[in-house]
């Protein structure tokens, strides 16, 4: 008999160097990790061992400003992470979320540069073998008013109590990281208190 033995299918946007190019400020986009595969020294978008069956966009934001790019409407559990670079092996993070971690769609919130290009890097979690549909959109994002280290809410006096919140938050390039949280997920807000008067303070 004859053995026939012929090549998966490709994916176009399989490879860092082949990221599908995405363009806008608002967009939404689909793609199948049947036959997908990782490539050498390719990074592992999240904190637990990667099915490394990814996908590849890329995207230069148009003016600075932040952005909600989330893989919300996959089939399937996801990670997602953003990085800046010329190359696969030299990447920076901008930001992760391994959804293996928390279930659901992976989402993250991006601080954009105006004329900076991100890569979008999304994985599916679980099942790699039988692929699936993953789905990845972005869409302008507001943050908290005191989000940012120059614009804190100032508290006055020797007492204060005040409500905020950190729907929206992000860490900025350089921002220190309380506790042993991740820099790369990070969320904060900001205040700012003059002390009045030598003495103990309590925050609570």
């Amino acid at each position: 008999g004859t053995l026939n033995v012929s090549a998966p299918p490709a994916v176009t946007n399989d490879h860092f160097p082949n990221a599908a190019t995405v363009s806008g400020t608002t967009w939404s986009v689909t793609g199948s990790t049947l036959h997908a595969t990782g490539e050498f020294a390719e990074p592992l978008p999240g904190y637990s061992a990667s099915n490394l069956t990814t996908l590849w966009w890329k995207w230069t934001a148009p003016d600075n400003g932040l952005y909600r790019i989330t893989t919300a409407g996959s089939q399937v559990d996801t990670a997602l992470a953003v990085y800046t670079g010329a190359s696969v092996s030299a990447l920076t993070s901008a930001g992760f979320h391994d959804a293996n971690t928390t279930g659901g769609a992976g989402t993250v919130i991006l601080r954009a540069v105006s004329g900076t290009t991100y890569f979008f890097q999304v994985d599916q979690q679980g099942h790699a073998e039988e692929g699936a549909t993953v789905m990845l959109t972005m869409s302008p994002w507001s943050a908290p008013a005191n989000d940012t280290f120059s614009t804190p809410v100032i508290l006055s006096g020797s007492t204060a109590c005040i409500h905020g919140t950190l729907r929206g938050a992000t860490a900025e390039s350089g921002e220190p990281v309380p506790l042993n949280n991740n820099v790369n997920n990070g969320r904060s807000v900001w205040y700012s208190w003059t002390a009045n008067a030598t003495g103990r303070l309590l925050l609570e």
